[in-house]
């Protein structure tokens, strides 16, 4: 966390503290009208007072007008992949990278279909998989295999040395396309077949 991020973490502690203060002392009536009017008088009957409240103003402006800019930088930081070359920056979007791990699965046999997540830390790159494989699929071999030619493919794309881990998790065990058509093949020899007819 930068310098930046720590002050108006600080700042927006500081002030809720504050805030939550006074409704505390007001809902417990300790702080009469009289003495909000006092305290009104006080500061602006002195000049450094006044200051004081006045840049205490423009800082907390100034951060509530840089907060939510910081934040979408923030954002838009976490769903991309930036790296330099010799001519300038090169960014990946987050999704692109998914989009191209999802292309690597589908050419693995036994995979239905593929949804991925990437998150990019500062360890590295973590890819979350959601896999449907086809039933009588060898799930070692071929979660084994997706692990390797997805973390070697990524590595080798963007060109990275970070660690890449890949975690898979098997969503759905679907019937292969030879089991529907025998099932299918069965359905129709039943419906085709004789009807039964007692010879008397």
């Amino acid at each position: 966390m930068n310098f930046f991020k720590r002050f108006v973490v600080f700042i927006y502690a500081l002030l809720m503290v504050g805030v939550g203060a006074i409704f505390f002392l007001v809902g417990l009536n300790l702080i009469l009208p009289e003495q909000w009017l006092e305290i009104v008088g006080v500061v602006n009957s002195t000049m450094s007072f006044q200051m004081t409240f006045l840049v205490i103003g423009v800082i907390f402006t100034i951060i509530g007008l840089m907060a939510p800019y910081r934040l979408e930088k923030t954002i838009q930081k976490k769903r991309i992949v930036a790296f330099q070359n010799p001519d300038g920056e090169v960014t990946v979007s987050i999704s692109a990278i998914e989009e191209y791990i999802r292309k690597i699965a589908k050419n693995i046999s036994g995979i239905k279909d593929i949804r991925s997540r990437v998150f990019i830390t500062r360890k590295g790159i973590n890819i979350v998989t959601d896999v449907s494989m086809i039933a009588g699929a060898n799930i070692p071999q071929i979660t084994e295999r997706i692990q390797m030619e997805v973390k070697n493919k990524v590595q080798v794309m963007l060109g990275v040395e970070e660690k890449i881990s890949v975690k898979i998790h098997i969503k759905r065990i679907a019937k292969s396309e030879t089991q529907g058509d025998e099932l299918g093949q069965s359905e129709n020899f039943s419906s085709s077949a004789i009807p039964y007819r007692e010879i008397g």
